[in-house]
């Protein structure tokens, strides 16, 4: 009997980890088919969140560290903001962190508060240290930035 309960407890581990290992090829197929950041980042952004539905926080989290990694090699992120790939990252973990959070009093309600934080804590922390930069390129990186975070 117990080897029963060791199989069924070994065969939910690695649905879970077969759940995860799709959402990281659903990212990284997102990110490389080359659709805009308009579209691409709403589309990452919905998969964060049923990432978080279906496997858990800390595989949601995995899963929104690598996106920028593969935005960045897709091209889909230029060059010069190679160096926002963390703040990027970190404004995924907070858009899931607050989703999950806040989404059992209200889902609409989580989902616009984790937008807004995401957009508002990722921009703050890129903008203040991005300030050594020339004015120009700190406008420039801004707007991107920007942009970035609104997706």
């Amino acid at each position: 009997m117990e080897s029963r309960s060791w199989a069924v407890s070994r065969s939910v581990v690695w649905a879970g980890v077969a759940r995860t290992t799709l959402a990281l090829a659903s990212a990284l197929a997102i990110t490389n088919m080359g659709l805009p950041q308009y579209v691409t980042g709403p589309l990452v952004n919905a998969l964060l969140l049923l990432t978080l539905e279906w496997c858990g926080v800390s595989q949601a989290l995995v899963v929104g560290m690598v996106t920028p990694m593969g935005a960045a090699v897709r091209g889909i992120l230029p060059l010069p903001l190679w160096v926002m790939i963390p703040f990027i990252a970190v404004g995924n973990a907070v858009f899931v962190g607050i989703f999950h959070v806040l989404r059992g009093r209200n889902r609409a309600v989580a989902l616009v508060v984790a937008a807004v934080a995401k957009f508002a804590g990722g921009s703050r922390l890129a903008a203040g240290s991005i300030r050594p930069l020339p004015s120009g390129a700190t406008a420039f990186c801004s707007a991107l930035l920007t942009a970035t975070f609104i997706a």
